[in-house]
């Protein structure tokens, strides 16, 4: 029997203060609505502060905190989770005979067990020994071993004439497995019972609102008939509900077509668009053929929005310039630090923008590496850093980087909840050259920068880009990205081209870029959606016949294998991927003669960025390259390469055709590298991009004062000219 990624999920561990907004972002005169949990209650003080630098590194700038606003303290209570996902279902009248039955797939049986169905007196339940049903005080076992993804009907059956209840389960033919005989079974109980009623919820039991028992696995087609039967159904059967969980698959509706519409909902997102046991592999997209994909999968900790009460609210005064802010939260001696964006006003006066990777922050919000060691303990407390951590905390839920305990991959990832990955000074690595630090902390790089140089900008995020398109950016003479802006959706990389077609100028300052598809809808908001289709560097992969978004039916995976390498946007796309460690470049001479001369004016070379706040380097971690053949453009010119990474190097996947062969015909070893390329674009703008990760770390070292620095500033200066 399959284990799982991680044991049973910790609920009991909890941060001693700590919140999230239902907005992340928001204009002058607007308010956004802070949720609050102190686990011990009291009083709670909050303050506003700007975001200026999130490195504790003393190497660096440290934190740096201007104050803002001191708010009226306020009484905190511990706000409940419900994590784990499950159906809620109307209530069903019955009279006379009754069958519940459902379709399920198990991914993972507990020894403590699962709930399957539960309703008003009555309870199905599995467990590694069988299945069992409760109805009343009259229970009912079925030794049937079921296996992990074969798929089975299970029916609960009332005998009206002969009051009693039968449990019934049949292995299903699917076109992956065979129909599993061995679990094939019937009996009935020996007591008396007076009957069932529709169940009230699926993949969990409830008790006082809260959620427990949950389902690991599959389901489809709960339904109720108005008779009996142990084997099959009379042909004369009527149904009396039959959710039909082939319709509505982009929502969380769990639609009844029976007589009595008795609709039901989703609780936290349970994963849809997936193969359901009547998929033969006759269609890939589930719109297609959405009969093929009515499987509904619940995981014990899928988690959407939080639901907390609002604690106090924050409204954008004017005199708050366009930037990142936080509310630092105190109970007692706890801290946490909340961020938040106040967004520029229309027709800003300001001619640079940030960015922000917002996606791509949510993407890995609450990654647990299980890297948390005595050396990553003792950094945190030794740079005085948010000591909490996801491989702590299993309450807030997870990224999408992580694994459900069945061994599936979250597919989903919202921002209604606390996300420890996403605050000032969180380490990610206890790294030995350098911070540890990465997306939302390492992008405070660039934002000290751009003030110790003296430049004056705004901030935007991508959920505000793909809510407001280019209106958001047009006027912008240039628009920067941080350090790793991974997740896109089909808006912002639209939004992006048409930002270059009216001749912006763009400065993608990062590493892996523009690499994963995602998708949102607006019935769930602050909800972000992955396929992790095919190839690409990634910690899981999606099934067969799975790579089609459930929020809308695009194909996920790499835009790269959408046609839209990141090359054609930003010149680079992702080529090689080591450990947190980093090397230096080696400046191209050529290009300083030609359309890019003057860009390494004050770089006497002929290596540049042996130094950085983040693996004692500017090229690290993660590196693009420049290549033709997926868009760069010609008139692109190579400023610099990095050389000389170390061995735990390597090629990304979807440039391997076979061992020794790359897709290029290029040596492996050479795609090791990032290129720095400029060029101009055919609408009258620039397009200039660093390549690594590690590129906006190497900023700030000594005080700006450094090669890298100078060549960001020589761009920025014949942008802005």
């Amino acid at each position: 029997m399959f284990n799982g990624a991680r044991g049973p999920l910790r609920l009991d561990v909890e941060m001693p203060v700590t919140g999230y907004f239902s907005r992340q972002s928001a204009c002058h005169g607007q308010t956004l609505q802070l949720k609050v949990s102190a686990n011990k209650g009291g009083p709670v003080g909050a303050r506003i502060l700007r975001l200026r630098s999130g490195d504790a590194n003393p190497a660096g700038p440290g934190m740096v905190f201007d104050d803002v606003k001191v708010l009226p303290t306020f009484q905190g209570v511990r706000q409940n989770i419900d994590i784990g996902s499950y159906a809620v279902l109307p209530e069903v009248a019955t009279d006379g005979s009754t069958t519940f039955a459902v379709n399920i797939q198990p991914w993972l049986i507990r020894p403590t067990g699962a709930v399957i169905a539960q309703g008003s007196g009555w309870c199905l339940r599995l467990d590694e020994t069988g299945i069992t049903a409760q109805v009343g005080e009259v229970s009912v076992d079925l030794p049937a071993v079921l296996a992990r993804k074969y798929w089975y009907r299970l029916w609960l059956s009332f005998d009206a004439d002969r009051q009693v209840i039968g449990l019934g389960c049949k292995g299903i033919q699917g076109p992956q497995r065979p129909a599993n005989p061995t679990a094939d079974g019937y009996v009935e109980s020996d007591a008396l019972v007076t009957g069932i009623k529709g169940p009230t919820n699926l993949a969990a039991g409830l008790e006082a609102g809260t959620s427990e028992g949950h389902f690991n696995g599959r389901m489809e087609h709960p339904c109720l008939l108005d008779s009996s039967f142990d084997q099959a159904p009379p042909k004369n059967a009527k149904v009396l509900a039959f959710w039909d969980t082939s319709l509505g698959i982009a929502t969380q509706i769990m639609t009844d077509i029976g007589p009595k519409a008795a609709h039901g909902r989703l609780v936290n997102v349970p994963t849809r668009a997936l193969r359901g046991s009547a998929w033969r592999g006759a269609h890939m997209n589930w719109a297609e053929a959405p009969q093929d994909y009515a499987a509904v999968h619940f995981h014990e900790d899928d988690l959407y929005d939080c639901g907390w009460e609002t604690s106090t609210t924050i409204k954008i005064e004017p005199d708050w310039p366009s930037g990142v802010y936080l509310v630092e939260l105190t109970s007692g001696e706890a801290i946490d630090r909340v961020p938040f964006y106040v967004l520029p006003p229309k027709n800003s006066a300001k001619r640079i923008c940030f960015l922000a990777s917002s996606f791509t922050y949510q993407a890995y919000a609450n990654f647990a590496r299980r890297n948390l060691d005595a050396d990553l303990r003792g950094r945190m407390a030794a740079w005085d850093v948010p000591q909490h951590n996801p491989d702590d905390y299993d309450i807030y839920g997870f990224s999408m980087y992580n694994l459900h305990p069945d061994g599936s991959g979250h597919h989903f990832s919202s921002r209604l909840r606390p996300v420890m990955t996403m605050r000032p000074g969180f380490l990610t690595f206890c790294d030995k050259n350098g911070s540890g630090i990465r997306h939302f902390p390492a992008d405070t790089h660039l934002l000290w920068w751009l003030e110790n140089q003296g430049y004056d900008f705004d901030v935007v995020t991508d959920e505000d880009l793909d809510d407001q398109g280019i209106a958001l950016i047009k006027g912008y003479d240039v628009l920067l990205t941080g350090s790793h802006p991974e997740y896109h959706t089909t808006g912002t990389m639209d939004a992006l081209l048409d930002y270059q077609k009216q001749g912006g100028n763009f400065c993608y300052l990062g590493g892996n870029g523009f690499y994963w598809r995602v998708e949102r809808n607006e019935t769930l908001p602050g909800m972000l959606e992955l396929r992790r289709a095919e190839v690409g560097m990634r910690n899981w992969g999606t099934e067969p016949g799975e790579s089609y978004h459930q929020l809308k039916p695009t194909y996920g995976g790499l835009w790269r294998r959408a046609g839209r390498a990141p090359q054609q946007l930003c010149g680079v796309g992702f080529s090689s991927q080591g450990s947190f460690t980093g090397s230096y470049y080696r400046v191209n001479e050529a290009a300083r003669i030609g359309p890019a001369s003057g860009l390494l004016d004050g770089i006497d070379g002929p290596k540049m960025g042996d130094y950085g706040l983040n693996g004692g380097f500017a090229a690290g971690f993660e590196l693009d390259r420049a290549d033709e053949e997926l868009g760069t453009s010609v008139n692109a010119v190579i400023l610099a390469s990095s050389e000389n990474h170390d061995a735990s190097f390597t090629t990304v996947p979807e440039d391997v055709l076979s061992p020794g062969v790359s897709k290029t015909g290029v040596e492996f070893e050479k795609l090791i590298r990032s290129d720095i390329v400029w060029y101009p674009t055919y609408w009258g703008g620039q397009v200039f991009s660093a390549g690594s990760i590690f590129f906006c770390g190497a900023l700030p070292v000594n005080n700006g004062k450094n090669e890298v620095s100078r060549l960001l500033d020589n761009v920025l200066k014949r942008m802005l000219n």
